[in-house]
């Protein structure tokens, strides 16, 4: 199947994340899910580190802002690195991302769309099409989530 796709589409919720390795491991037939998933609709506030994610996140994001809610895809990595702090090792994916590097093989890049990198922080403006200043400075005040994503 692999050989013969030469295009794929796969559609979920933009909030739905999981941490999977950040490569696949030798001989593995797709990167293992170390933690997840988180579903769309999954507050963290609940959540050992989840108050702390989101008052971290209030604390740098511009008001208004989607990453404010605690069922924000940032807020799940936030609070996933303060239960347990992230490791270089492991990568957060959305839901659909992962499946879609699956279909096309191991070592295939985790890439993501708008919708599901907006959910995380990402700045879709025009001319910016980049992580903003403040979610990088939240990522140094977390303390090593910063090795979660570039």
């Amino acid at each position: 199947l692999r050989r013969r796709l030469t295009k794929v589409a796969v559609c979920g919720t933009s909030g739905t994340v999981l941490l999977t390795e950040r490569v696949a491991s030798p001989g593995g037939a797709a990167r293992k899910v170390l933690r997840g998933p988180r579903r769309y609709d999954k507050s963290v506030l609940k959540l050992p580190g989840g108050k702390r994610a989101v008052d971290a996140i209030c604390r740098r994001s511009p008001a208004g802002h989607v990453v404010r809610s605690p069922s924000s895809s940032l807020a799940k990595l936030m609070a996933w690195h303060y239960e347990k702090p992230i490791t270089k090792k492991e990568v957060l994916a959305h839901h659909s991302d992962y499946v879609t590097a699956h279909l096309r093989g191991p070592r295939a890049p985790l890439v993501s769309d708008w919708h599901n990198s907006l959910k995380l922080g990402y700045d879709v403006s025009p001319g910016a099409l980049r992580y903003p200043d403040w979610m990088k400075q939240l990522m140094r005040e977390g303390g090593g989530a910063k090795a979660s994503f570039k």
